[in-house]
Formats: structure tokens, sequence, C-alpha cells
């Protein structure tokens, strides 16, 4: 399933961790599952923050959704609004490059949804003067410069990563 929930900011999932000799592949399913819930749900923690404090609470909440796609680091779909971050870059990067990611595309909502620009290109002048007034990058597949993270929510999804990791290896 490409995605973790329609509203990442409800629900609790309940994690299920397979123990040895009881519920193999399904039991790996439930774990990975629940583990990409909680990187979701703290990618939405990030968006709010953002939206609070460089986008001054202007932006309607998407729905946040991991992708398999291969050839971006995330998207801004304005036609049903989600905002797509890929799951192996999430897992496999620092949580500072994704939230990067993520910044660059609340820009793309905010130029699509609060300044209604239509006539330029994705990553034309209004994407440009946006991303420096935020103090972001322009090219979000760069190493991030004084991106600021919560040290406390970086080591939790470090965490996360680390055990889908453990979870995806065929080890026993």
């Amino acid at each position: 399933c490409d995605s973790v929930g329609q509203d990442p900011a409800e629900g609790d999932e309940r994690m299920s961790v397979a123990i040895e000799g009881a519920g193999g592949e399904h039991e790996t399913a439930r774990l990975t599952a629940a583990l990409e819930a909680a990187a979701v749900r703290e990618l939405m923690a990030e968006w709010k923050a953002t939206n609070r404090d460089r986008f001054g609470d202007r932006l309607v909440a998407p729905v946040i959704r991991l992708g398999h796609a291969t050839t971006r680091l995330g998207q801004w779909r304005s036609d049903d609004r989600t905002i797509e971050i890929t799951r192996a870059f999430l897992f496999e990067r620092g949580w500072g490059e994704v939230v990067e990611v993520l910044r660059h595309e609340m820009v793309h909502q905010f130029l699509d949804e609060v300044r209604k620009v239509r006539d330029e290109p994705p990553h034309g002048p209004s994407f440009q003067r946006e991303c420096r007034r935020i103090g972001i990058q322009v090219g979000a597949s760069q190493p991030p410069v004084g991106v600021e993270v919560d040290p406390q929510r970086a080591r939790l999804v470090d965490r996360v990563r680390k055990l889908l990791n453990l979870a995806s290896s065929p080890n026993p």
C-alpha cells in the first residue's frame, strides 16, 4: 500500500513484534506498516511545525504518503492534495535531508494553493524566491544547510529506520 492512513494525525496503529518462530512474513508486514505509520506521523509533525513557523499557518494539511518512486525524492500532487515522500529515501537518508524535501514540497503546495502560481515552471522564479524567503535550498536533493530538526525526533526516526531494515532482513 502506498499510503499509511488517510489522516496520519489520527489513529493509533499498534506495533506488532515478530517473535521467533511465530507469525513469519505476516508479523514482519504488520511491523513494517506500523513503523511506516510512525514515520508518517513524524512527517506530519514536521509539516505542522513548518507550516506554523515558516508559512504562518496558511497551508491546509495534506495527506502525507510514502511512495515507491525511483526518479524523485518527493512530490506535491494538487489533484489529491498529497505530499509523497519516497520510501527508500526516507529510510536510507538522514532525517534532516527528509525534512528538507518535505519543506521543498510544501513550497510547491504553498505556491499552488495560496499564491495560485500557474504560469511558471515548477522550479521557476516564484519557487526560488519562496525557498529563499523560508530559508530552504532550491534543490532539495542537495544536502541540507542549517536544517533545524528536533534531535529527539531525529533519534526516533533513526530507530524506526533501523527497525524497518531489521524487519525486512531475510535473517531470522
